[in-house]
């Protein structure tokens, strides 16, 4: 027995020295990795350390002597290699100084403008911002150089509840609140906030190189749009349109404020989960349903089982309600339950939209606190005045000891009332949608309060005709159906905040007259006394007056931006001139807060559209589809892919930053992996470029870093190009090419066949600037670089090649510009060009009938046949390991037309095959058994000489 204890004691002791081994094994095995990871690091930090010196520009490049808005000094010479910062700098200070920005100021009927989405001055412009501006400004650009009075309107909103949140929060870093000072103080310190961020937007705009006119930058706020908003109430006030009224808003407590539904975010519960709710100490628990009884009035022991998620709500409930069709609950129609705790009693009536299948399949109404019971209510009559939760979250109107509570303290306190009286039933799991406020985090409550309203139906019906009858164009169309939908089932309008931030509603209370329930809409306070006594007849000593404290909505300024930023309500030069606008770019999640009401208001307030065109682009996301966020650390400043950043930098800005301890613990871990040496510099037209190239109509945009530098070396690539044209020596410059068809080669025609179909311009007409970029890319890569380069390399000393290089090259530039203005502005001003523009920036759009005697489509076919001969070459070079040796090629066809394609493109062929030469015959019969065959191409046999 002693003997087996022993043997299992050394099996134990086994067990332990291979277990031990085990886990060192791992370890080393996880070391190993580890050490590998950070040797790769290693390289790939030396190797950007590499690029990075290669891409620095020596100073002599630099005039140092300019001084802001002055034009650059291309003498000194052009860099080696490209670099982003040394091309994008001077050029916007000497466009803007220039005035190439500035429209005319004569009427002119041939105008083209857009509104620049005003950003809010909450932060700076991020990713989807950009996205923005580059639509907008490619477009702009075009129609600039078509020759249209093209106007680019920049401005700021001023995003009252938002930025309202965020001035609140630097506040309270400074021990302070909005209640230890007046309104006016607490007004100006939102707008030192406001300038500062005004100040980083329009540095933004300029890097991004935005070609904004800035003589009309306006801010929501300013004189001459508080003007337009007053205006605008008081129209709509005097038409009845603006009305005052108690009605159910969604409120938010933290706030203390209405707030709008963009402003709220629904946060889907699959089971029970604990949310971190301000003004609570602890995590609150979400996703349960709690069953109750209400005994039957006038029965002994008869009661009627309901199922609420929100317990705190049934101390203002005035009734119960069924579906007529459930046949558990026909025999109490028309009865009466007894309010557990109020011991009110409530009438049982019967609603077809009761869901039978929802809980018990009797439910509870709470007209005060629920949208879908106020709505019942009204349809039964019912009372709908007791509300038991105030503005800030406290519950009113109800006994002790609910009186007072916090309304989730409030709710577990019922729950133990119910309990102790034997009317609790029970609770389950249960998936919700729980309304969050995405600026507090609170959980909406719905609140009776006394606000202003639009009454938008017939508003919305001209809204709905506009796109019926083809005067509102949507892109992607299946947008018209969504706004129709939406319109079709449109709610008044809300326009009440209560906030300082913001525009003051223009509404004086008239005291001592019709028990203070007297209204009047005023510009200014000495109007609304004047009003005062014309209306009624009295003096100055009879009534006083007191303006609504609440501000409105900020919707209601950005929905006249069209109309305001061009000086209405003043009949302005600008106004006429550029108003209606054409095109508004915007993300399609404000189609109905901001697209619906601007095109209601014009309506309304001018009889005309703010503009033909909407434009609805995707959703940015990263590169793993998520949606951005600073808690996720995936959100991606534009200028740090403009300037460059450092891993440290971008975390520095998390340390800065309002997110929770957590949340930046988590933001850092994917910063580490998604950049884990920062992000690379690429300049604002690689940016550019890489957003242009994307298919922004789809619903949502991964962007990855990668693409853009791709785009960063497209770049390059234009650089290394010119500078190679620029190097060919030339006697005769823009001769007329159309004179010289005759002599061209088959492959001189083909360069510019291919130059016409690429700088058609109908997809900048149909706003798919994804097709233009994909195609002037792909030409300029694989048509022009990689075959007519290479085949002008071989003609170092034919002049109508080097002319016909310094065409295509010029047409590219000009059609890149809209897209990449700093590089072509650059190579722009070192082109030897007849006639040249003082900027790219108004030289005139390339025009495809200018190359239209060039069209050869089957000339484009053959060349494409040639390509795919040089194709099989390769590929059999590949297979034989042939990598610098040059072969000799055999091509045998009995087809005449083949043979003489194969002819006309030989040089090519020879060229981009690599091969030492490239014969034709009829017969191979000859041929020796070193030959090897490549492939068959329809009638043509390839043969490498092995």
């Amino acid at each position: 027995m002693k003997m087996l204890v022993n043997l299992r004691r050394v099996t134990v002791n086994s067990s332990n020295i291979n277990i031990s081994r085990s886990i060192s094994k791992l370890e080393e095995k996880k070391l190993r990795k580890e050490k590998r990871k950070l040797e790769r690091l290693e390289n790939q930090r030396k190797k950007l350390e590499k690029r990075d010196a290669k891409e620095k520009v020596d100073d002599s490049y630099y005039d140092r002597t300019l001084k802001a808005g002055d034009k650059k000094n291309v003498t000194l010479g052009l860099p080696s290699k490209y670099n982003s910062q040394f091309v994008e700098s001077t050029w916007y200070d000497w466009w803007a100084k220039e005035g190439f920005f500035t429209p005319k100021a004569e009427k002119d009927k041939n105008s083209f403008t857009i509104c620049l989405p005003p950003p809010n001055v909450t932060g700076t412009l991020h990713l989807g911002h950009a996205l923005g501006v580059v639509i907008e400004d490619s477009i702009i650009r075009y129609h600039r150089m078509n020759g249209k009075n093209a106007l680019y309107i920049p401005g700021c909103d001023h995003a009252g509840i938002a930025t309202q949140v965020i001035v609140e929060k630097y506040l309270a870093k400074q021990g302070k609140t909005r209640n230890d000072m007046e309104r006016e103080e607490f007004i100006a310190q939102a707008q030192i906030w406001k300038n500062e961020k005004t100040a980083e937007i329009s540095q933004q705009l300029k890097k991004l190189g935005a070609s904004v006119d800035w003589n009309k930058f306006c801010f929501t706020m300013d004189d001459n749009m508080n003007q337009a908003v007053h205006e605008a109430f008081l129209k709509l006030f005097h038409k009845g349109l603006i009305y005052r009224a108690n009605k159910l808003i969604n409120h938010c407590c933290t706030l203390n404020s209405t707030i709008s539904d963009i402003e709220i975010e629904n946060v889907e519960i699959k089971t029970p989960t604990k949310l971190k709710i301000p003004g609570y100490d602890e995590k609150l628990e979400f996703g349960k349903i709690v069953e109750f009884s209400y005994p039957i009035f006038d029965s002994k022991n008869e009661e009627i089982v309901v199922a609420t998620t929100r317990l705190e709500t049934m101390l203002g409930d005035v009734a119960i309600a069924v579906n007529p069709r459930d046949n558990r609950y026909s025999s109490l129609h028309n009865k009466k339950v007894i309010h557990p705790i109020t011991k009110r009693l409530l009438p049982i009536i019967c609603d077809e939209s009761v869901d039978m299948e929802f809980g018990t399949g009797a439910v509870k109404i709470t007209p005060a606190h629920d949208f879908s019971d106020m709505a019942m209510a009204e349809r039964h009559n019912l009372r709908k005045d007791i509300t038991v939760i105030d503005d800030k979250g406290y519950m009113i109107n109800c006994p002790f000891p609910f009186s007072g509570l916090p309304r989730f303290i409030a709710r577990m306190a019922v729950k133990d009332s119910l309990k102790s009286f034997g009317y609790y039933k029970g609770e389950k799991e249960h998936s919700m949608s729980l309304p969050i406020c995405s600026r507090s985090g609170d959980v909406i409550e719905p609140r009776v309060k006394a606000q202003w309203f639009i009454n938008s139906k017939e508003m919305a019906n001209r809204a709905i005709e506009v796109v019926q009858n083809g005067k509102l164009k949507f892109k992607p169309a299946y947008f018209e159906n969504i706004w129709n939908n939406w319109l079709e089932n449109i709610q008044d309008w809300c326009i009440s905040r209560q906030l300082w931030w913001g525009h003051r509603i223009p509404a004086y209370n008239v005291l001592g007259v019709n028990d203070d329930s007297v209204w009047i809409a005023a510009r200014n306070f000495e109007d609304a006394k004047r009003i005062t006594r014309e209306k009624f007849g009295i003096d100055d000593t009879e009534f006083s007056l007191k303006q609504d404290d609440d501000v409105l909505d900020t919707w209601f300024s950005s929905s006249l931006y069209p109309l305001s930023s061009l000086g209405w309500p003043q009949n302005t030069r600008d106004f006429r001139n550029f108003f209606p606008t054409n095109v508004l770019d915007t993300g399609s999640d404000i189609l109905f807060f901001w697209v619906a009401r601007m095109v209601m208001m014009s309506l309304e307030l001018t009889n005309q559209l703010p503009f033909d065109t909407v434009l609805l682009h995707s959703v940015i996301r990263d590169g793993n589809g998520r949606k951005m966020s600073k808690s996720l650390g995936n959100v991606i400043d534009p200028m740090d892919v403009i300037n460059g950043t450092s891993l440290e930098s971008l975390k520095n800005r998390l340390d800065d930053s309002n997110l929770s301890t957590t949340e930046i613990k988590t933001a850092k871990e994917c910063q580490e992996k998604d950049f884990p040496f920062g992000i690379e510099s690429c300049g604002s037209d690689a940016l550019r470029f890489a957003l242009a190239s994307y298919n922004f109509y789809e619903p949502h945009v991964n962007i990855n870093i990668n693409h853009i530098v791709t785009s960063k070396r497209f770049c390059n690539k234009i650089w290394n190009t010119f500078k190679f044209i620029q190097n060919r020596p030339s006697t005769k410059q823009n001769i007329n090419l159309k004179e010289e068809l005759n002599i061209m080669s088959s492959t001189d025609k083909w360069i510019l066949s291919r130059l016409y179909n690429v700088i058609k311009d109908e997809d900048f007409k149909s706003y798919e600037l994804y097709r233009i970029c994909d195609k002037l890319e792909s030409f300029w890569k694989n048509d022009f670089s990689d075959i007519y380069l290479e085949y002008a390399k071989n003609e170092l000393d034919n002049e109508l090649i080097t002319n016909i290089l310094n065409v295509v090259l010029e047409t590219l530039i000009k059609a890149l510009h809209p897209f990449m203005p700093f590089i072509t502005e650059e190579l722009y001003q070192r082109m030897r060009i007849r006639g040249k523009r003082e900027s790219i920036c108004i030289t005139p759009y390339p025009k495809s009938e200018d190359f239209e005697a060039f069209k050869n489509e089957a000339l484009e076919n053959n060349m494409q046949y040639a390509r795919n001969i040089v194709s099989a070459i390769r590929s059999k070079r590949t297979q034989l390991k042939l990598t610098t040796e040059k072969q000799n090629v055999y091509i045998s066809t009995t087809c005449a037309e083949k043979l003489n394609i194969v002819e006309s493109f030989s040089t090519v062929i020879k060229l981009l095959s690599k091969s030492a030469t490239v014969e034709t015959f009829t017969k191979y019969d000859k041929l020796d058994k070193n030959w090897q065959e490549c492939s068959t191409i329809d009638d043509c046999k390839i043969f490498i000489k092995y």
